[in-house]
């Protein structure tokens, strides 16, 4: 598959009334806490350590997490492989095996311009069709990459946002050693779902090879 190029953003969600009952998500009792980091759990598996946080949320719109699920995400890779990093292999998964899938802030609105970025990084190769989003200068990732079809993840509304695209993490590869943090946007979850868990699937950059997955586990609040 030939990735279509990407647009500039229209990051899209669907505004409700009665926003103020929405449940937040906090590590389940089960989860591996972070000592010293409130509301933060992790996992690791295969030498790819998760650090996730769903009540992380600043910036604008202040009441993203009434719309969306914003989990902060840190991601560190000492697998001994290049590892992918692509929306379409993390998810909150429920526990009838029904998942909430990546929204991308990245659609048509070309409005705003490149933003300045403020996921931070190390050892991180940029998806190419992500390089014209960005105010910087970034390694592009020269090896196979093909780009999912958000199109199937559904897009209500919208809400554009400068924070929403700089905060949130991009596509791309992260090195062996190599250190990614930011934001990724879900779906809500089902209101019936207590409990849910967050999954990583971990693959190869290079090979395609699936080689491990990490969860962890969140609960209603």
């Amino acid at each position: 598959m030939t990735p279509r190029p990407i647009p500039y953003f229209l990051f899209s969600v669907l505004f409700t009334s009665g926003c103020a009952s929405v449940p937040m998500l906090r590590p389940a009792t089960t989860a591996n806490l972070v000592p010293g980091e409130r509301d933060t759990a992790s996992a690791e598996t295969m030498g790819v350590r998760v650090v996730a946080n769903a009540h992380a949320w600043y910036g604008d719109p202040q009441d993203l997490e009434d719309v969306v699920t914003p989990i902060r995400l840190t991601i560190e890779n000492h697998s001994g492989r290049k590892l992918r990093i692509r929306y379409g292999d993390f998810r909150l998964k429920g526990p009838s095996g029904f998942s909430a899938s990546v929204l991308s802030p990245f659609e048509l609105d070309r409005s705003l311009g490149p933003v300045v970025p403020e996921f931070t990084y190390s050892g991180f190769y940029l998806a190419p069709y992500f390089d014209e989003l960005y105010d910087g200068d970034f390694d592009d990732w020269t090896g196979p990459f093909e780009l999912d079809d958000y199109g199937g993840y559904g897009l209500w509304g919208v809400l554009p946002s400068r924070d929403i695209a700089s905060k949130g993490l991009p596509e791309g590869v992260l090195d062996d050693g190599g250190r990614l943090t930011g934001f990724l946007y879900f779906q809500r979850p089902d209101p019936g779902w207590r409990q849910v868990s967050l999954v990583a699937d971990l693959t190869d950059a290079v090979t395609g090879e699936h080689f491990g997955t990490i969860r962890i586990p969140f609960t209603e609040k």
